[in-house]
């Protein structure tokens, strides 16, 4: 009887051990569906973009498209949107070799949101001047003996140039939002920001 008694007793501590234990587990889970609910919107924003992001950056022989181009550099106005873009830009800007053309891609989109983008692009580019440095001596010859690293390096040298002369930058910057305003081609977030300098226009290269 004692034995009984005393199994009993186990049986019974296991099982509200095992009722605690999936009412822990009830709400972790419970937890985890209300923030992945929170998080839905922002993770569909999230992942258009980098779908945006990686195709514009892609390691195929075109480049992105104007539109894409301009759809990335809206999304800097939004502050997680441009932390995805910025991390994006960084990380891509680091592949070597082969992957000649994602870095020369990536860069490339660099130029384009320094002149159409958010200020905060601007700020963030200083910051990581020393990697576009480094660009500046990417090395990279193809199979068929064609340097292919000079677009790279090209590129990183203009960045340079731009990114340490705010009167070259400030002067892209009027070109780029002169040639939007002439094409119509205007955010809501530069119009709040007060960014409508008419004027001439100006090829936006």
């Amino acid at each position: 009887a004692p034995f009984a008694c005393s199994s009993r007793r186990r049986t019974l501590s296991a099982r509200v051990k095992m009722s605690s234990d999936w009412v822990k587990s009830f709400s972790d889970i419970a937890g985890y569906a209300k923030n992945a609910a929170q998080q839905a919107s922002t993770m569909m924003a999230g992942s258009e973009l980098e779908r945006k992001l990686a195709e514009a950056t892609s390691n195929e022989p075109w480049g992105a498209s104007s539109t894409m181009l301009q759809e990335i550099s809206r999304a800097t106005f939004a502050y997680d949107d441009f932390k995805t873009v910025m991390l994006f830009v960084w990380r891509s800007a680091q592949n070597q070799g082969a992957l000649w053309r994602v870095t020369y891609k990536t860069l490339n989109m660099l130029d384009y949101i320094l002149r159409h983008g958010s200020e905060r692009v601007i700020e963030d580019a200083k910051d990581h001047l020393r990697e576009i440095k480094k660009l500046q001596k990417f090395e990279y010859v193809d199979p068929d003996g064609k340097d292919q690293g000079v677009n790279v390096r090209e590129k990183a040298r203009q960045l340079v140039e731009m990114l340490t002369s705010e009167e070259a930058l400030n002067a892209e910057r009027d070109k780029a939002r002169a040639t939007r305003n002439k094409y119509g081609g205007v955010s809501a977030a530069e119009m709040s920001g007060g960014g409508g300098g008419g004027g001439g226009g100006g090829g936006g290269g």
